[in-house]
């Protein structure tokens, strides 16, 4: 469905600005919605509708994307209605590739998501049910994202060199 909304007041111009429902709804997505935000913006139609369609979704346990894992890249998204009822996610595995029926053997993992949403930095703690071969693609996305972290941390240049050098002119001095 399209909403076309006139250019005038009074609704003669011919030129509308065209906008799907559900570009809009991307372009207010938010991962995890504020309520204050929402209640200051409460007039705006783009607001109460990205806001209806958050309402909708099952924040108990997320569906995991896990088809760049091994680029240290994962995605997350809310269970849908269909997902809970048919047991995606909670019952079965929550990888959106996998395709796994057994229920036995599913791990529940605890995530710290990080992610940036309209230039902020966010931190959401997520549930997620994986069967083993989508675990085993989490521990590697996880064993990446620690050698980053681990390699990051690590001083580029020579200062710590320089600095050893300094203390050990020290200790020969006294």
């Amino acid at each position: 469905m399209t909403q076309q909304v006139p250019s005038s007041r009074d609704g003669t111009s011919s030129s509308y600005l065209d906008k799907s429902e559900f570009e809009v709804l991307k372009e207010q997505h938010q991962f995890v919605r504020d309520d204050d935000d929402d209640k200051i913006n409460s007039e705006d139609w783009k607001v109460r509708m990205a806001r209806r369609y958050y309402d909708q979704l099952y924040k108990e346990f997320a569906i995991i994307d896990l088809s760049r894992c091994e680029e240290g890249m994962i995605g997350l998204r809310w269970q849908t209605e269909k997902e809970v009822l048919c047991g995606k996610g909670q019952t079965s595995c929550g990888a959106r590739q996998c395709i796994s029926e057994n229920s036995s053997g599913l791990v529940t993992y605890e995530l710290p998501f990080s992610y940036v949403e309209n230039g902020i930095n966010k931190l959401e703690l997520v549930k997620v049910s994986l069967c083993g071969s989508c675990g085993k693609k989490l521990k590697i996305y996880k064993k990446k994202q620690r050698m980053k972290e681990t390699s990051e941390r690590e001083v580029p240049d020579d200062s710590g060199k320089e600095i050893a050098k300094v203390l050990q002119k020290k200790r020969h001095k006294s």
